[in-house]
């Protein structure tokens, strides 16, 4: 009986809930990107921007000390639906690696119980195709965008459209239909483009202005609830997936460090009854706990082995301590991965250094690494029992059987998806620079992607090469200055900086995607397919990768064999 199978049979077991005499019928999990814990009145902002989550939270149970796995969407959405942290469900980054089918999710475990399961997603970040879509039988991302001049960026769908698709969902269920219904709030993610009436209620912080418009989604969606009789019988969890960081530390947005402005997280859980209505918890938190809170609520087994854990068992008060990590920095910009564990009193960073922190140095500013070498070393096996413990198996062969055969058709051998390799975390390596002594090169490539967005395309070059000169390996900056080659119709310099970045083992759908657009453009069709093949590997509905197959296989003749693609392109651009 292979994992996944076995994973099955133990959740499908009912089991006791923990969630008192009420047990849930139905899970809300409404999750709020870029979220910091302190922009929400039931944090202590003030003056609150957050009505409808301040609400819940007095009728639910507040988390002090939840902590994100990861400062990145995929990889944190990725253990709320799993139990599991990052290097035991294999994805580390966003774009880069989608969840192993060998997964078992909340959303397969509801649907094997009957439940009605469906996803709203708020970016094409957790788009179809990165493993998340597990276990949903309706999974909407927004819409994807095609550029002319092959800039990336992530389609959207704001929170207000998120909030009506899920509540049109809720309410035309056919009544009594218990649910697992996930809506992803991304608009507090930059950049930012609040309306006039929500920056005026923010105090003009358009990050504030983002936040109050996931509230009021939240708002609707609880709404909802209560106009169909649900309310007390819906488990609502609201979780962000990690925070954002405002100059602090001299980080800029979140990905690359794993200070506790971006591993910090709100967490707040309304059980069915009311059930401890009012309470403020101050033992440790994961986004990892979703799954097995949820699970638990509905009368489901949790799988043995996860990471995660029930919030309301007793094991939470058992709990000794959390790992994190941030493997960004090493991918993008070639530094030295950062991993950690927190306990009750401190907060261990593993890289080129240890680094310790206190649990009262709220700003992290005084490491204590050489005067607690107990707490290290105890903290420091933490992250080595992490590395060691099992792990899913990376799927195989990553690409989907309709490529393989229009692959066949043209002549070509498909691409097997090849695992990223990364260190095991805790390891050290000497010769990869620590990412906190270059914060400044961090914010040199955010200023030269800024240039570049801005068209500014001169300055951006020069910055860029700049960059290239002081630090080769930084991947950020090969992979924009291809970008920029490309729009100023330079594809011949393009080519050998995408193919070294390639070569490295770094880059994800967008980076392929690009290759085949020089190799398209430079005559070599052969190549080209090999790169769109690998692009759509990562992310099947990419659309510039589904656009360049096309052009070769519709200039091959192949009009008939292409129509599947075709209909997958024109489907990811009319989404909703």
């Amino acid at each position: 009986m292979s994992l996944r199978a076995a994973l099955l049979a133990l959740v499908l077991t009912t089991g006791a809930s923990s969630c008192g005499d009420a047990e849930a019928r139905s899970v809300l999990l409404v999750t709020l990107d870029t979220t910091r814990a302190d922009a929400l009145g039931a944090y202590g902002r003030t003056p609150s921007v957050t009505p409808h989550l301040d609400r819940l939270a007095s009728e639910g149970v507040v988390f002090e000390r939840a902590y994100t796995v990861a400062p990145l969407t995929q990889p944190a959405h990725a253990s709320m639906l799993t139990g599991l942290v990052p290097p035991r469900h294999g994805v580390r980054d966003n774009g880069l690696m989608a969840l192993p089918e060998e997964a078992f999710t909340l959303a397969e475990a509801a649907r094997g119980a009957g439940l009605a399961t469906a996803a709203f997603l708020g970016s094409a970040v957790l788009d179809a195709g990165f493993g998340l879509d597990q276990g949903f039988e309706t999974y909407l991302p927004p819409a994807r965008r095609f550029y002319g001049d092959g800039e990336p960026g992530y389609a959207e769908r704001p929170a207000a459209a998120v909030a009506e698709l899920a509540r049109a969902w809720l309410l035309e269920r056919p009544p009594g239909t218990p649910f697992f219904l996930w809506a992803h709030l991304w608009d507090p993610h930059a950049p930012h483009d609040p309306s006039e009436a929500l920056l005026t209620r923010a105090g003009g912080d358009p990050y504030l202005a983002e936040v109050a418009a996931c509230d009021l989604a939240l708002g609707r969606l609880l709404t909802a609830l209560e106009e169909r009789g649900e309310a007390d019988s819906t488990l609502v969890i609201v979780v962000a997936d990690h925070g954002e960081a405002f100059g602090e530390h001299g980080e800029v947005s979140h990905g690359p460090y794993v200070w506790n402005t971006t591993l910090h997280v709100p967490l707040v859980v309304r059980r069915p009854g009311g059930a401890d209505a009012g309470e403020r918890v101050s033992e440790l938190a994961s986004v990892a706990d979703v799954a097995p809170t949820a699970l638990a609520a509905l009368g489901l087994d949790a799988p043995e082995g996860l990471d995660g854990l029930d919030l309301f068992s007793s094991a939470r008060a058992e709990r000794e301590a959390l790992y994190f990590e941030s493997f960004y920095g090493h991918l993008a910009f070639g530094w030295h991965p950062l991993v950690g564990a927190l306990d009750a009193e401190a907060k261990l960073v593993r890289g080129a250094q240890d680094l310790l922190f206190a649990r009262d140095d709220a700003a992290e500013e005084r490491d204590r690494a050489a005067d607690e070498p107990a707490r290290v070393e105890w903290l420091a096996e933490v992250v080595a029992a992490t590395a060691r413990a099992p792990r899913l198996p990376q799927d195989a062969d990553g690409i989907d059987g309709e490529l393989k055969r229009a692959l066949g058709a043209l002549g070509y051998a498909a691409l097997s998806a090849e695992s990223l390799a990364l260190p095991a975390p805790g390891t050290r390596l000497s010769d990869l620079p620590d990412p906190h002594a270059r914060v400044a090169e961090l914010r040199a490539a955010q200023d030269a992607a800024g240039l570049l967005a801005a068209a500014r395309t001169r300055e951006a070059e020069e910055a860029l090469l700049a960059l290239l000169r002081t630090w080769p390996e930084n991947a950020f900056a090969q992979d924009r200055l291809a970008e920029l080659f490309l729009r100023t119709s330079r594809a011949r310099e393009a080519r050998p900086l995408l193919e070294r970045l390639l070569a490295s083992g770094r880059g994800g759908a967008d980076t392929w995607a690009r290759l085949g657009a020089a190799q398209l453009v430079n005559g070599d069709e052969t190549a080209a397919l090999a790169a769109f093949t690998r692009a759509l590997e990562l992310d099947p509905f990419h659309v510039h990768a589904l656009g360049g197959l096309l052009n070769v296989m519709e200039s091959a003749g192949m009009s008939a064999e292409a129509a599947p693609f075709r209909a997958r392109f024109h489907e990811a651009q009319s989404r909703p």
